[in-house]
C-alpha cells in the first residue's frame, strides 16, 4: 500500500438531501465541469497533510482515527483474494490498484470500489507531486529487477513509499 495519497473534493457544498449528482460524485470526469471547480481546493483535492488539518479541525486524528482503517480495509480485501493472485507464482508481477474510500460524519472509513486502471493524470500540484514519485518507485520494485539499469546510471533516489501490509503465509 503506498504511504501517501490524495482526498477529491466537490465544488459544491454537501447536503444529504441533494439530488444534484454534483454534490455526491467527486470524480474529476464529474466536477470538472463546474463552475466552482478548483475554488476550494486544488483541482478539488488535498493531500494527506492538508486533509489532516481538515481531521484535526474536527478533533480527530488522521494518523490514529482514518488511517488504521484505511489500512484494515485494503488488508482486509487482498487476505480475501490471496489465494487468487500470481496463481503462477510469476516473480517480478505487479499490478497498481486505485482504492477509492469515503469517510462518513462519524469518521468511519468506507471502501468504495477498487480500480484495475486507476487514472494517473496529473491534474493539480496534489497530484503532480504525488504520482513522480509512487511511479518511479513501481519501476525501482518491478522493472528494475528484471531490467537493471546500466551501470554507469544516474539513478535516483531509492524510494520507500510502499508498506506492507499482509505477509504471505510461508513468511509468517
Amino acid at each position: 500500500m503506498y504511504s501517501e495519497s490524495y482526498v477529491r473534493t466537490c465544488a459544491t457544498e454537501y447536503t444529504k438531501d441533494s439530488t444534484d449528482r454534483t454534490v455526491h460524485l467527486t470524480n474529476d470526469y464529474v466536477q470538472k465541469h463546474m463552475d466552482n471547480y478548483g475554488k476550494f481546493e486544488d483541482a478539488n483535492k488535498l493531500s494527506y497533510d492538508e486533509f489532516r488539518a481538515v481531521i484535526a479541525s474536527h478533533g480527530k486524528n488522521f494518523d490514529t482515527d482514518i488511517y488504521p482503517q484505511i489500512e484494515e480495509a485494503t488488508r482486509h480485501v487482498f487476505r480475501s483474494v490471496l489465494g487468487k493472485l500470481n496463481v503462477r507464482h510469476t516473480d517480478y508481477c505487479f499490478e497498481l490498484l486505485g482504492m477509492d474510500f469515503m469517510v462518513d460524519s462519524s469518521f468511519k472509513v468506507w471502501l468504495i470500489e477498487i480500480n484495475t486502471s486507476p487514472a494517473l493524470f496529473r491534474h493539480g500540484k496534489v497530484l503532480e507531486d504525488l504520482m513522480p514519485p509512487m511511479i518511479e518507485e513501481v519501476a525501482q520494485r518491478v522493472v528494475d529487477k528484471v531490467f537493471p539499469p546500466p551501470p554507469d546510471a544516474v539513478l535516483p533516489e531509492t524510494l520507500n513509499g510502499f508498506k506492507r501490509l499482509y505477509l504471505q503465509p510461508k513468511e509468517l
